[in-house]
């Protein structure tokens, strides 16, 4: 479609104040997840932020818009840490018991490929 002048713009953003997030301890297993992030990774930002980004993004036509802008520093730093997962594994056992509880407690097993 480039021919034709359309193109495609990407977002980027972190954890925002929205209903998923904000009802994350209805989730024992999303919550967890988040709450033993590093540093800003576990931060939840305004949704705000998020559309000033997007309203921005479109009006100057840039092909990324990143909310906040700490993800700046993390694009540029996320195929180091997506190659070293070594960190995160020691807690993939709690996050997948709790998953396992959260499933179960809505009446899907892990086992059943059909609920998946």
């Amino acid at each position: 479609m480039i021919h034709l002048g359309v193109e495609a713009g990407v977002a980027y953003f972190g954890w925002l104040t929205t209903d998923l997030v904000q009802n994350a301890d209805e989730h024992a297993a999303f919550n967890y997840m988040r709450t033993h992030l590093p540093g800003p990774l576990k931060a939840i930002a305004p949704v705000d932020l998020a559309i000033n980004a997007i309203v921005n993004g479109v009006i100057r036509r840039k092909r990324r818009v990143m909310a906040p802008g700490w993800l700046r520093a993390a694009m540029v730093m996320r195929w180091s840490i997506a190659g070293n997962p070594s960190p995160y594994r020691k807690q993939m056992p709690e996050i997948e018991r709790l998953l396992a509880e959260d499933k179960k407690r809505a009446g899907v097993y892990m086992s059943d490929p059909a609920r998946r």
